[in-house]
């Protein structure tokens, strides 16, 4: 038993070490050297019996993602300093680059280690630190895939989407929101926080939190009643019901 635990920790560090070499160029007269978070990303390398070109933004999301999928995979192997020293990378530089694609890769990133519960507080975390400029970025793909994100955390036990950013700061986002894609992805998040089953709330209940909803704009509360049916989430009585009590709040 003891035996294989050691192969099998062996195999998670070969792997961590694997993802620092990959992106290296290595010279066998040259000591190895200790490899930054900085030097991993903007390294540009070249592949074997591949084109001597590459484009440094599409190599930084790639390893990017690489990054991310690895760390979630094998999370409890890898240092904690390296783990540490990554995350912050991501979090403060990538998740701010003036590239859209580098920013995107980061959300879509994230959905590795959001899952993994050994990454739960750094998860948590990281969200905190990303989630705000992510639903507010000026490129509708990156906006998309931070919602994408948090959708994830719907039913998560332990994280839940209006402690990673407000819930108000998701209705001021749709209520000027310009892409039908992105107020697709909105509505389904906030649903049934505005929504709740009746086996859970009166109707009483339900009128106050559609009047909260309407506090914060009627656009918002507009293109949530606009969407709740064409997204499959009530039926045609409720829909119909919901616009009454909208119209004469």
């Amino acid at each position: 038993m003891m035996t294989r635990r050691r192969k099998q920790s062996g195999s998670a560090s070969g792997a961590s070490a694997e993802l620092l070499m990959e992106n290296m160029d290595m010279d066998e007269n040259t000591p190895p050297k200790t490899v930054t978070a900085e030097e991993v990303f903007k390294k540009k390398p070249t592949r074997r019996n591949g084109p001597k070109k590459q484009v440094p933004e599409l190599e930084v999301e790639a390893t990017e993602k690489k990054v991310l999928k690895i760390l979630s995979m094998f999370w409890n192997f890898i240092p904690r300093d390296f783990i540490k020293q990554y995350m912050t990378y991501i979090v403060d530089v990538l998740s701010r680059d003036t590239v859209v694609g580098v920013r995107l890769a980061v959300y879509e990133g994230m959905c590795y280690i959001i899952t993994v519960p050994a990454c739960l507080n750094a998860a948590e975390h990281a969200l905190k630190c990303i989630t705000l400029n992510g639903i507010n970025d000026k490129n509708e793909r990156v906006r998309d895939a931070a919602f994408e994100m948090l959708k994830l955390l719907k039913g998560h036990r332990y994280i839940r989407f209006f402690d990673v950013v407000p819930m108000e700061e998701i209705l001021a986002r749709l209520e000027i929101e310009t892409s039908e894609t992105v107020r697709r992805q909105i509505v389904p998040l906030i649903f049934k926080s505005f929504f709740p089953d009746l086996e859970r709330v009166n109707r009483n209940d339900r009128m106050r939190r559609i009047a909260f909803l309407i506090k914060h704009g009627r656009i918002c509360a507009l293109t949530f009643h606009r969407l709740v049916f064409p997204l499959g989430l009530v039926t045609v009585k409720e829909a119909g019901e919901a616009f009454f009590v909208l119209f004469f709040l």
